[in-house]
This record gives structure tokens, sequence and C-alpha cells, in this order.
């Protein structure tokens, strides 16, 4: 017989929950090997990007994730509940880490 969501008990909602839980740690293993799938001259901006998401702040990278995800500066300052502005200065913090880390990289390749 097929569980309904209006028919879970507490202990189905652990289940549940916990099965959730291993589906998105799994995705997430997973896509360290999709990233493999890179073109090799694109490999140098992939790992320039570890170093990019090391300089950010905390906000920096939830405003960065939401906004690569489409998500617009007023849903991102209500869901932060921070201002418009803010969440903009943020975002334009970020642009400037990318193309400083993007020009880094593209320095060291020529040298």
């Amino acid at each position: 017989m097929e569980e309904v969501w209006s028919n879970l008990t507490d202990e189905n909602t652990d289940k549940w929950l916990h099965a959730i839980d291993r589906a998105d740690r799994y995705h997430l293993d997973m896509l360290v090997f999709r990233s493999g799938l890179i073109e090799p001259h694109l490999r140098k901006l992939q790992l320039s990007a570890h170093k990019f998401y090391d300089l950010m702040s905390p906000q920096e990278l939830r405003v960065f994730k939401q906004r690569t995800l489409g998500h617009t500066f007023v849903s991102i300052a209500v869901e932060m509940e921070i201002t418009e502005s803010s969440v903009k200065e943020y975002w334009r913090r970020t642009l400037i880490k990318i193309k400083n880390v993007i020009e880094k990289a593209n320095k060291d390749e020529e040298e």
C-alpha cells in the first residue's frame, strides 16, 4: 500500500527526512564527479572557482548562490531580511572577486 503524505506519522516523517538527507548528500557527491566532465581548457577556471568560494563572506556566498539560481535582488533581500541595496552590494563584491580570480588564472596560464 502506497503511503500518502497526509497519513504520515512522526516515525514515517523521520524515515522520509532521513532518505531525503541521504539523497541530498549523494547528489552533492555526484556533482564532484560531474565537474570532471568540464572541457580541459576550462579546468583552470574550475580550480580558480575554489579559490573564489574561499574568498567570499557567508553573506556574499548566499547572495551568489541565489542570484545564480535566478532569484531577484528583492526576493533575496526578503529571504535574508536585509535591504535590496545590501544584496546588490554583496553581488557587486562577488563580481569583483570573480573578475580578480579569472584574471589571475589567465595570467598564471600565460606565464
